[in-house]
């Protein structure tokens, strides 16, 4: 009798002072496994995922079972902590896809002289001021802000056809003070009544801040029905200058689209710069975009 009370003691005791730590750390394979129909999937807690799908999106809404891989096997998951909710706020940058960088620049970098108050006057240096409903006339001749369609800079209609070159207007891309941190994007857009060949020019030096530039239509999204930009031609070549050359657009509407670029060691931090455009069609001339040193157009 004595002997089964201690014995009970001690089980409680044990009970009492027991408490589970799980590791979770799925990179280093010290994860628990597991399946998302398993009930529970995974201890305290953590959640079954696989990748960025988690929980009850690893389960086959038809069948109700686990989902399965291409080999036919159900999906194995790995117990973890669960996944901060996924931003899905729409911004210029993210709106507008420019499509994958190759190169960046990685030579001697010069400020641009465009980000934060300037030290004599104590103005905020971009020319931008987003919240102010009467801006001073040297920000409305800038047109901020343009960075999406329904704000979009309005070129000549008709474009002109082989102009006389100029210098072309004069923009830059920096941020607005109330949103230091939020990208620029400059949006122009343009029309054609029949099928042209145009180009766009855009003259910087990348040494103050290396610019990609790209052309956009607006197309409906075959499988959500939303109007979404689809990408016609880019430039994201990182050297002084940029051309972008479409041979024959269809009749419709344009949009020209101008970034600061980010890096893979920056990866939120956006280069900002000064910069002329020129949007022309070419007819007799016969112009194009003179091939660059590293292999773009």
């Amino acid at each position: 009798m004595r002997l089964s009370k201690i014995l009970t003691a001690v089980v409680l005791l044990s009970a009492a002072c027991y408490k589970p730590t799980y590791s979770s750390d799925e990179d280093m394979g010290k994860a628990f496994r597991c399946y998302a129909t398993d009930k529970p999937a995974c201890p305290g807690s953590l959640v079954c995922c696989v990748g960025a799908l988690c929980g009850d999106a690893l389960i086959d809404p038809v069948s109700g079972g686990p989902l399965k891989g291409n080999d036919g096997n159900p999906l194995e998951g790995s117990c973890v902590p669960p996944r901060a909710p996924e931003d899905l706020t729409v911004t210029p940058s993210t709106y507008w896809d420019f499509g994958v960088k190759g190169s960046y620049y990685t030579g001697l970098a010069n400020d641009p002289l465009l980000t934060g108050k300037d030290p004599d006057t104590g103005k905020w240096r971009c020319k931008r001021d987003d919240q102010n409903p009467d801006p001073a006339a040297e920000i409305k001749r800038m047109f901020e802000p343009n960075d999406m369609p329904d704000q979009a800079v309005s070129l000549s209609n008709p474009l002109p056809i082989d102009p006389t070159p100029t210098q072309g207007s004069a923009y830059e891309i920096c941020p607005d003070q109330s949103a230091p941190s939020v990208p620029d994007v400059d949006v122009f857009k343009f029309k054609l009544s029949q099928p042209t060949k145009v180009l766009v020019r855009l003259t910087y030096k990348v040494s103050y801040g290396d610019l990609d530039v790209a052309l956009f239509r607006i197309v409906k999204d075959d499988t959500t029905g939303e109007m979404k930009p689809q990408r016609v031609v880019a430039d994201l070549t990182a050297v002084d200058n940029a051309c972008l050359e479409a041979p024959s657009l269809p009749t419709g509407q344009y949009y020209v689209v101008v970034r600061g670029t980010n890096s893979p060691e920056k990866p939120s931090t956006y280069s900002m710069n000064n910069y002329n455009i020129r949007v022309y069609g070419v007819q007799s001339s016969g112009e194009s975009c003179v091939a660059k040193k590293d292999g773009g157009v």
